[in-house]
């Protein structure tokens, strides 16, 4: 249904999957990935939203690191035990672009993009929120601490940030996803 585009932040280039409603639009909605980078199951949530009247947009957030070419076969063996221990370092390795110093600042930035991307559009209306899974949700609490002008974020899983003064500038409502007897 979507098409793959280029976007830019910061001087780099970063892919995005865009995904429009055959109808009148909505809103928009940022699509943000889980830790295995934009991948077949987060485009076909991008097109669920489309098909229900939203501007879907669904960046690759991690276009730096090789983890979606290993995504299929290291989250399986994540949950084999005979191979957890030995495919758990190779995720490690692969996570190594995400400690490098303004790894957040630079990401951040690239969701900024994505807002103004969505929000400039007059389709939108200047309806933006955004939805994240896991990697995804801990940046749907910071684009929802960054953006005044966003109207809602939904992290699924994510971390919120431990201070308290940075969740003060939230101004949009956050409906948090948890499972209740996750103790993660």
């Amino acid at each position: 249904m979507g098409n793959m585009m280029l976007l830019e932040a910061d001087g780099q280039q970063f892919e995005a999957y865009l995904a429009e409603p055959s109808g009148e639009a909505k809103g928009g909605i940022i699509v943000v990935h889980e830790i295995w980078a934009l991948n077949e199951h987060t485009k076909d949530i991008a097109d669920r939203f489309a098909a229900e009247g939203w501007v879907a947009l669904a960046p690759n957030l991690l276009s730096m690191t090789n983890i979606a070419e290993h995504a299929d076969t290291l989250s399986l063996d994540l949950f084999n035990p005979e191979k957890r221990n030995e495919a758990q370092p190779k995720l490690r390795a692969l996570m190594t672009p995400m400690q490098a110093p303004g790894f957040g600042e630079q990401t951040l930035a690239k969701l900024e993009t994505c807002f103004n991307t969505l929000y400039d559009r007059p389709d939108t209306q200047q309806k933006v929120t955004i939805i994240g899974y896991c990697f995804g949700g801990t940046y749907s609490f910071k684009l929802a601490i960054a953006e005044p002008r966003l109207k809602l974020a939904l992290p699924f899983y994510g971390h919120a940030p431990a201070e308290l003064d940075e969740l003060k500038h939230i101004a949009c409502p956050v409906r948090a996803f948890y499972g209740q007897n996750d103790e993660g």
